[in-house]
């Protein structure tokens, strides 16, 4: 049984705005570039702060504990929990928790299917509880050997319960674009999601986060990464558009 452990510190982060960001996609795929057979896991850890003309405090944390079979066995199971808040002047803008379970199966090597649950509430929003159950395909178009280009089409059911009692359920697209490689010792990861609402596109979501990181040593690597996410339909009065870059250390033991 191999277990390897990586914790990520964002020690700086330049946001577009200091504003609630809005409701959108949790990406979980940086978090199992270290999969390899049998049982792993991963820690990643945020922070960014600052005082003076604007004053916030921003702590994110996600962690992925996972189980890979062999290629004869073909699953994978991982489950992905995640904790963000954003305090601003004394309150709490965001306060986000979530947790994901995935399940994955390989029916070539290029193919695989996924299947999801998740579960995310943030009161600070007025969302007390949103439900994905959702799933799909997803296929390799080009393999690189460190990564390669990978799209997956699916579905999944949204439940949404706010604070004030009113739910919405809608029927929502689950597409996403994946690419990893390198070049040279520069290790490149980017991701985009779309997730329309199938009976009106208009109202979607978008996401996109790029990252590329630098190893100093067999255990320690330097990076940045930069995001933008879209909600189309933000709850109460928060921004639609969320962007930032951060600057990355990153700490991997097996």
């Amino acid at each position: 049984m191999k277990l390897r452990t990586t914790l990520l510190a964002a020690a700086m982060t330049i946001s577009s705005s200091q504003a609630a960001s809005a409701q959108v996609i949790i990406s979980y795929e940086g978090l199992d570039r270290s999969a390899g057979e049998d049982l792993y896991g991963t820690v990643q850890l945020s922070f960014n702060g600052n005082t003076g003309n604007a004053d916030y405090v921003d702590l994110g944390l996600q962690a992925a504990i996972g189980v890979r079979g062999d290629a004869a066995s073909g699953h994978w199971l991982r489950l992905y929990p995640s904790y963000r808040l954003r305090r601003s002047e004394g309150a709490n803008v965001v306060h986000e928790r979530s947790a994901h379970l995935r399940h994955s199966y390989v029916l070539s090597d290029a193919l695989s299917t996924f299947s999801f649950v998740q579960i995310q509430a943030d009161e600070s929003l007025d969302l007390d509880r949103r439900l994905l159950i959702g799933g799909g395909l997803r296929r390799r178009l080009i393999r690189l050997d460190e990564g390669g280009l990978e799209v997956g089409i699916g579905v999944m059911v949204e439940n949404e319960l706010l604070d004030s009692g009113a739910t919405r359920t809608d029927l929502r697209g689950a597409n996403l674009v994946a690419v990893q490689g390198t070049a040279g010792t520069v290790g490149l990861s980017v991701t985009g999601f779309f997730q329309p609402v199938l009976s009106e596109f208009g109202d979607h979501r978008v996401s996109l986060l790029a990252s590329a990181t630098v190893p100093v040593s067999s255990q320690l690597e330097v990076g940045v990464s930069g995001y933008w996410r879209r909600d189309s339909r933000p709850p109460l009065n928060v921004e639609a558009d969320d962007a930032g870059i951060r600057f990355v250390l990153r700490f991997s033991a097996d």
